[in-house]
């Protein structure tokens, strides 16, 4: 269902660190429907995207569907193991995809102390809650909206996912590093995830302070690779000291940064978190939320 869970932790150096993009390791992890192989197309990809040679990216695949469970607990130990195993004193980046956006999220809500050296986060076809996914890829009218879609989606392909678990559109609360850069790309016609979830993102973040946040839309069906050969990303993290760019290819980014209080925006980020509440109550009552009770 969602074809992929993509995490890059990069360790970049900025002049504050004396650190030189050679040095950097950087850790790409990968998860749902992509085969093992697509590991040397993906660090390409992001290379690409940081404007860095490639040679530090390690690629790690995700858990399997039976494993996942949409961001939550057993995403995040899997990627707590490749965390803990790189040095990230230095500073890192990180390049998450679809279910991998989730992942990151929860997993910095629980680790604070991993928000510390965190200078950036680029999130390709963001997640903000496993419910609002489901219901945006059933996609048939009336039947999404119906609140118990997740649990069935979760009795037929996620044993493991909570539908009142963590959900990133609240994990977002304890992000408490506000110097982070964070940058959201989403296609308006996503198939997979809901553009919407992204722009509700977008501006809780902006709501709790965090000025570094920009948001590329991007117009067309894609759902992964939807910043392929756009300097976009480049250009703002050179604005923010975080990577090398050829002047050449450094554009404008401020148009980036729309003003979160557009309807648009306020909207999707109300209307997600009452939904969320509602799981909340059903989940405290049902008892569905459980792996070990599939």
């Amino acid at each position: 269902m969602f074809k992929t869970m993509a995490l890059i932790a990069c360790i970049l150096a900025s002049q504050l660190h004396g650190v030189s993009n050679a040095e950097c390791p950087v850790l790409a992890i990968h998860g749902l429907g992509m085969p093992k192989a697509y590991g040397e197309y993906h660090k390409n990809y992001v290379a690409q995207q940081l404007g860095i040679s490639g040679k530090t990216i390690v690629y790690v695949d995700g858990p399997v569907q039976a494993d996942a469970d949409l961001g939550q607990e057993r995403c995040q130990e899997h990627f707590k193991e490749s965390y803990e195993s790189i040095d990230t004193r230095n500073g890192y980046i990180i390049h998450a995809t679809s279910q991998g956006t989730a992942t990151v999220l929860n997993f910095l809500a629980n680790n604070p102390a991993a928000q510390e050296n965190l200078k950036a986060i680029i999130f390709e076809a963001p997640m903000a809650s496993g419910n609002s996914a489901i219901a945006h890829y059933v996609g048939i009218p009336l039947v999404e909206d119906f609140p118990l879609v997740p649990y069935l989606a979760k009795l037929i392909h996620f044993p493991c996912y909570s539908p009142s678990g963590m959900q990133p559109i609240k994990s977002i609360d304890q992000l408490i590093n506000k110097n982070i850069v964070m940058i959201f790309a989403h296609s308006t016609w996503d198939r997979v995830l809901p553009y919407s979830g992204a722009c509700a993102l977008y501006y809780g973040l902006k709501e709790l302070g965090h000025n570094n946040v920009y948001f590329i839309t991007m117009h067309g069906w894609d759902h992964t690779d939807v910043l392929d050969g756009s300097s976009v990303v480049k250009s703002i993290l050179a604005k923010h000291d975080l990577a090398l760019a050829d002047a050449s290819e450094i554009i404008d980014v401020s148009a980036y940064q729309p003003d979160h209080r557009g309807f648009g925006y306020r909207r999707a980020y109300n209307v997600i978190r009452f939904i969320e509440g509602m799981h909340t109550v059903i989940g405290k009552t049902g008892n569905l939320c459980s792996c070990r009770e599939a």
